[in-house]
């Protein structure tokens, strides 16, 4: 099943309030996932809004975080107040934090995202393979919307798809970064489950643009 998942990457709590009001406005969003990413300056040079946003907004939708952060494990005791989902920490963080992360998760019954940046080898995740959720692929240097797709990306999730058919894994792949009409139904050939939507879908009528990619995804 393929799943198209709006995200926000606000820089202030009026454009994470904004952004989040549009896609609770679209009824072919309703019941489905939001994907909310937070940046801390330092593991990406982008600083995003913090995790009291959940604070000042109703969010009705399955909530996944993704921490673009050098110390998850610190957010992770912010985040624990609220309905999470899904945690989803970057593997090239320090390897500490990352088991620190990994153990919370799996502690709160939190489902647990592996996230890989295009110059790291997929090697790394092999440590992980059978007690991950989801790996989510960045198409995109990570921390800013509104970037070209990464040339090699859908190679990268042929690659995974292909390991975890061969080996029974049950994560989900996830691709994260300018997906849009143009380049969506090619991702899910390559073998992509979560489609992770930003900028496409918030600039203009989101809900012509939810269809346009079920569209084409269909077509």
């Amino acid at each position: 099943m393929v799943t198209i998942i709006p995200a926000i990457l606000a820089t202030t709590p009026d454009q994470f309030k904004a952004d989040l009001e549009k896609i609770n406005r679209s009824p072919s969003l309703e019941q489905g996932w939001l994907h909310c990413d937070f940046a801390d300056g330092e593991f990406v040079k982008n600083k995003s809004v913090g995790v009291e946003v959940f604070n000042q907004n109703k969010i009705s939708l399955n909530l996944e975080v993704h921490l673009m952060v050098l110390s998850p494990d610190e957010w992770f005791i912010k985040l624990q107040q609220f309905n999470i989902k899904r945690v989803i920490v970057h593997i090239e963080v320090d390897s500490q934090r990352l088991q620190n992360t990994i153990k919370a998760c799996k502690d709160s019954g939190v489902e647990l995202g592996l996230a890989i940046k295009m110059e790291t080898s997929l090697e790394k995740l092999e440590p992980y393979w059978d007690i991950i959720d989801l790996v989510l692929i960045m198409s995109i240097e990570p921390g800013f919307q509104g970037q070209p797709f990464k040339e090699g990306a859908l190679e990268r999730v042929k690659e995974v798809k292909r390991l975890r058919e061969k080996q029974g894994f049950k994560f989900k792949i996830g691709v994260d970064g300018h997906i849009n009409d143009s380049n969506i139904k090619e991702a899910i050939e390559a073998g992509a489950d979560n489609l992770v939507v930003g900028s496409y879908l918030l600039n203009g009528d989101i809900e012509e643009n939810v269809e346009k990619l079920w569209e084409k995804i269909n077509s």
